[in-house]
């Protein structure tokens, strides 16, 4: 996990869902900016993976101070079925704020071949079409 001031970069879901078992709620209202990656999920990992997914789904709920969410979902193929999996518990969710949501494969983030390698769509090169995007001036 990154931290800088109330921003917050968790790439392991789990950090997340531990998060409200370690602080007192007064402190999980103070976080305003936070980037979460899902777990890796594709047809080949078990379907326990998505309800962990709804628990730290759950834990951000928990973040009501938010400001700014930016959820990154890492289907392992990218095939629709897993993004709307990875979603469902998302869409559900009373949030703090309404996350932006990216995705890209696992596959693409570490390939066989390294000078395949795609950048992360939450901090793409100036190169990369998404560099663009939009997001609070603070976050990050």
């Amino acid at each position: 996990m990154l931290y800088t001031k109330t921003c917050f970069y968790i790439s392991n879901p789990r950090t997340a869902l531990e998060l409200p078992s370690h602080m007192p709620q007064s402190r999980l209202s103070l976080f305003r900016h936070v980037a979460v990656e899902s777990a890796p999920w594709g047809e080949n990992i078990a379907p326990r993976i998505i309800g962990r997914w709804k628990e730290v789904v759950d834990a951000l709920e928990m973040l009501d101070g938010l400001q700014t969410l930016w959820i990154i979902l890492r289907p392992t193929f990218g095939v629709a079925w897993s993004v709307e999996d990875l979603m469902e518990p998302v869409d559900r969710a009373a949030l703090a704020v309404r996350p932006h949501i990216s995705q890209t494969r696992i596959f693409s983030m570490a390939p066989v071949n390294p000078s395949k390698r795609e950048p992360c769509p939450r901090h793409p090169g100036p190169q990369h079409p998404d560099s663009e995007f939009e997001v609070d001036d603070d976050f990050f």
